[in-house]
């Protein structure tokens, strides 16, 4: 038996009554459907309208008439043909296989992909030869996340016909989504050359490139996709993915905005496209962006991380927590709702709940846990041996950390450990060298005073000395460390101006205004 390779094949030959009314339309909906697609409709309407069409030619023309809806994306209106021709009972089995994977692969393109699925089951059972069912097929199991199952069935496909160039784009799209990228190459570069106007094969190519990094690549199929189909949606979407990477966020934008035109509904490009706006500062558009993802879908974690995430940026810190509690309940291991709610809690002073989210975070990532963090905030909450060892893992991953080290000589001093914090910090800044924060090392070592300290911190002798911010920063740090020093020879009364002035002039985002406000708290000054 012949293959089928056709994504909508002809029908099978109609016969038609000489002389019968509507027979003029009925050939013309599937003579032009190719050639002459708003012609080819006019014919299908009149002939579907006609009293003088018989009701198994009417059932042939819902096919056409399907497939041409199929090929404008209205698939509801496509689903509809398919399913009235199927119910007439007035097809033949050769029309009925055509009207299966054509009703079949309209509801996976829907999303519907289980209903999708038994049509083409179906269509395979009456025609076990249908190359197309089974390339559709393996596009349902690609949507599915089943890629061993979608190679499975392109790679059926191709048995049956060798050049059957979508079956090859699926077998590389799913090749791609397993990590073999040089394979998915092979297989989408041959697709295109049997069909070089293969929109799917320059799409999926495309992303391809962009996972490489070849973003010029990339970018030259993605628009060769969209002058081929400027209605596909997730090309756009991914052209815009690229324009981003690339820092181009006006193009990324007009691509997101041109794909929503066509998706209103899709919660990808409004979170791509409520990013940019968020990093642009436009927070109004932001939150919209967001609250439209919320009405969309919510349950969509993403969407409540993103609101959130304007509330903090807007100093609004119960509503942004409240945002991270909801995306965190959808999803405990949403990353980005986690620190975002951290940088909360951190703002609001609530250091217990912001290291609990820390410390939530480096047992979900290890690779990238910020022990440092970790341990000027147990310092910051008198849990002064359990921040020496955050302290100490976080030399070990970097050991040129000089404020971890700094940190770590508090801590272990804080608890009693003076001698060992003395030979740690000084093992851990030997190659300090007189760069700042050298004056505070040497203070805690004995081989400096607090005058010098301060001094240093005044210093322009390093051209970035001279910059206000830099000054400022080092003079915080100094009445910070000065306070410490104070602090651990028990001289509360002289601490006290020195974290005030911290708790002052300290930048928030710096630890040391963390830690004063910490010890004024203690202290109750």
């Amino acid at each position: 038996m012949a293959p089928r390779v056709n994504l909508f094949p002809a029908l099978l030959p109609l016969v038609l009554l000489a002389g019968c009314g509507g027979g003029e339309d009925v050939q013309g909906c599937a003579a032009l459907r190719k050639g002459a697609p708003d012609k080819a409709l006019e014919h299908c309407n009149r002939a579907i309208g006609s009293r003088m069409v018989w009701s198994k030619e009417k059932a042939q023309v819902r096919i056409d008439r399907g497939a041409i809806l199929a090929e404008r994306r209205d698939w509801d209106g496509a689903i509809n043909d398919f399913s009235r021709a199927l119910d007439s009972g007035r097809l033949q089995q050769g029309n009925q296989v055509i009207a299966l994977h054509g009703r079949g692969t309209a509801r996976i393109q829907k999303g519907d992909l289980a209903a999708g699925m038994a049509d083409l089951d179906q269509a395979l059972q009456l025609d076990p030869l249908h190359a197309d069912a089974f390339a559709n097929r393996a596009l349902a199991w690609r949507m599915r996340g089943e890629h061993d199952r979608a190679i499975a069935d392109a790679d059926a496909a191709l048995k049956v016909y060798t050049k059957h160039a979508r079956a090859l784009v699926q077998r590389g799209a799913s090749l791609l989504l397993n990590g073999e990228r040089d394979m998915a190459l092979a297989d989408l570069n041959e697709a295109l050359r049997l069909e070089p106007g293969l929109q799917a094969a320059r799409s999926i190519r495309g992303v391809l490139w962009h996972v490489r990094g070849e973003w010029d690549r990339a970018l030259a199929d993605f628009d060769e996709a969209v002058r081929l189909d400027p209605r596909d949606a997730g090309t756009l979407r991914n052209r815009a993915a690229v324009h981003t990477a690339k820092r181009d966020l006006d193009r990324a934008l007009a691509d997101l905005d041109a794909a929503l035109k066509l998706e209103p509904g899709s919660v990808e490009a409004l979170l791509r496209r409520a990013a940019i706006r968020g990093e642009r500062g436009d927070l109004d558009r932001t939150i919209a962006d967001a609250a439209r993802v919320i009405e969309l879908n919510p349950k969509a974690a993403d969407g409540y991380n993103l609101r959130g995430w304007v509330h903090l940026q807007r100093r609004q810190f119960d509503a942004a927590i409240a945002d991270f509690d909801r995306a965190l309940a959808l999803n405990a291991r949403h990353l980005p709702a986690l620190t975002n709610r951290l940088a909360a809690w951190s703002a609001t002073k609530d250091y217990a709940r912001a290291l609990a989210d820390l410390e939530a975070l480096a047992q979900l990532a290890p690779a990238g846990a910020d022990h440092r963090s970790i341990g000027m905030l147990r310092f910051v909450l008198g849990r002064y041996a359990e921040s020496a060892d955050a302290l100490g893992r976080a030399l070990q991953a970097r050991a040129g950390d000089h404020y971890a080290a700094l940190w770590r000589y508090l801590a272990q001093a804080r608890a009693g450990e003076e001698p060992a914090a003395r030979a740690g910090l000084a093992q851990a800044t030997q190659s300090l060298g007189g760069r700042w924060p050298a004056a505070v090392v040497n203070l805690y070592l004995g081989k400096g005073s607090e005058a010098a300290m301060l001094a240093a911190a005044n210093a322009a002798n390093v051209a970035n000395d001279a910059d206000p911010k830099t000054r400022a920063n080092r003079l915080c740090e100094a009445n910070f460390y000065a306070g410490q020093a104070k602090l651990l020879r028990k001289q509360e009364a002289q601490a006290l101006p020195l974290l005030r002035a911290a708790e002052k002039d300290c930048p928030r985002h710096l630890a040391e205004y963390d830690g004063a406000v910490a010890e004024l708290k203690r202290l109750g000054g």
